[in-house]
């Protein structure tokens, strides 16, 4: 981006820095905005892949409008649209997480898209500066167009488990249908062959008696939908009443306000004191990339002994980390090596916090639902919290490259990865007190499979899908 804004849209070096601040803070406000505008929707009306698909349109017109710039104000309008289906992509994606998982696995399931956004966040730079250096600036888009083509394909392949439901009810309305056939077939055979039911009778008024039931449950469904209604307005309130859902917000502003920093500030440090160029500079974010392989081990230890542990060792751990980051100061090969295997130790840092945050929003939410139940409605919040997240951390991009150009124009790099420093040990005080440990096991299970189906009797070629 740095390289990209002199040789495309002709701005002075002296304001390089402050227009790539500027465009990572756009980005962050269509971020809000989307958060706010999409969770509630999608909470409310469900149908999650509809609005994953309707991102990916967003994603590519912000693209196109990326790759052919014709001026600063146009390159902005893409960047906001950037933030928006970001918003539509994270928020509704970690939401279908959350609306499948069982408590023992939140955190590993999370793991995975965990580790796809923390890869993204850093191999964005090391392949759009190779990209760029090798192949000039539209190389960056064809990579880009490339990856989509991936993308829209495993959205429509994408099957949400409210949708999965639907199609088993109707497997076991159809199966019920079907045994009810199947007894009265033998009832006429048995009375055809002179034999006396006795138990027709019960049979009836079992049968009203079931009726009776059903009707009972129908209406006790549609009281519950109305009182879930009635309290779903309320829903972003109850989440932010929450001290485990307000830590979290505060614990993902103050990791994403780092890597924005870093993102923001370290290509350029690079540049200065190491002479490198936008290649070298891509190069050295692997370091940081390379031990968020493990998200998924920190996953599973997080589900087996909950998060609390890990997150505070996380921050505890980043905070030496940055500030070992101002001592690299010479363009020697020691240097260098020093530099790397602190944004090494930044990078494992990274990777205890981040996991363990995103399945505590999943979590926080449940313990909600668990005191309240209903009162979050049908969606249980979890898109609108998952919205709220993806706000902390659009606040992240916005504070963490201008706190990080101001400061480093003022004062250098030491000062700025030692306010960093400073920060991450202050967060790991509230992420010891008010994360989450180990989650209580759930009661229902979130099992699929029809029950009470007989298997001795084979089904007929009656289509149950439509």
């Amino acid at each position: 981006m740095p390289f990209a804004f002199q040789t495309r849209l002709g701005i002075a070096e002296d304001q390089v820095q402050t227009w790539v601040s500027t465009s990572l803070a756009i980005y962050a406000a269509g971020v809000i905005v989307g958060s706010l505008v999409v969770g509630a929707i999608s909470d409310k009306l469900g149908q999650r892949r509809a609005f994953m698909i309707s991102g990916f349109v967003v994603m590519e017109g912000a693209t196109c409008m990326l790759c052919f710039p014709k001026s600063l104000a146009l390159y902005m309008v893409g960047r906001t649209l950037q933030g928006v289906s970001a918003a539509i992509a994270w928020g509704i994606g970690f939401a279908i997480i959350s609306d499948s998982a069982e408590p023992d696995q939140v955190a590993l399931l999370m793991s995975y898209p965990s580790m796809g956004l923390s890869l993204g966040i850093f191999l964005g730079p090391l392949l759009g500066g190779v990209m760029y250096d090798r192949a000039g600036y539209y190389s960056v888009f064809y990579l880009c167009f490339g990856v989509f083509g991936l993308d829209i394909l495993v959205r429509f392949l994408m099957t949400e488990k409210s949708t999965l439901e639907q199609k088993l009810k109707k497997y076991e309305l159809y199966e019920k249908k079907r045994q009810e056939a199947f007894g009265e077939i033998m009832m006429t055979t048995t009375s055809h062959s002179g034999s006396i039911n006795p138990g027709h009778a019960s049979q009836s008024e079992s049968t009203m008696s079931s009726d009776s039931t059903i009707e009972q449950s129908e209406e006790e469904e549609r009281q519950n939908f109305s009182l879930r209604h009635s309290f779903r307005k309320m829903t972003l309130i109850q989440l932010l009443q929450s001290p485990r859902v307000l830590n979290n917000l505060f614990l993902t502003f103050i990791l994403v306000w780092f890597s924005g920093n870093l993102d923001a500030t370290m290509t350029i440090h690079l540049a200065d004191i190491f002479n490198f160029n936008s290649l070298y500079s891509g190069l050295m974010f692997l370091a940081i990339v390379a031990p968020m392989v493990l998200e998924p081990v920190c996953g599973y230890v997080s589900d087996k002994y909950g998060g609390r542990y890990l997150v505070t060792a996380g921050f505890i751990w980043i905070c030496p980390s940055l500030m070992l980051m101002w001592i690299p100061h010479e363009n020697t090969t020691g240097h260098i090596v020093m530099f790397i295997a602190f944004l090494v130790m930044v990078g494992i840092g990274f990777t205890l916090v981040f996991t363990p945050l995103m399945a505590e929003m999943t979590n926080a939410v449940n313990e909600i639902d668990r005191a309240n139940p209903g009162t979050l409605g049908g969606g249980k919040g979890f898109a609108q919290a998952y919205g709220l997240v993806n706000i902390a951390s659009s606040l992240g991009q916005i504070v963490g490259p201008y706190q990080g150009g101001a400061v480093m124009s003022r004062y250098g790099w030491g000062i700025n990865v030692l306010i960093m420093g400073l920060l991450a040990l202050v967060a790991a005080v509230p992420g010891f007190l008010l994360t989450g440990g180990k989650e209580p096991p759930s009661h229902s299970s979130n099992s699929l499979t029809p029950e009470n189906s007989d298997p001795q009797i084979p089904l007929q070629s009656e289509s149950i899908d439509d």
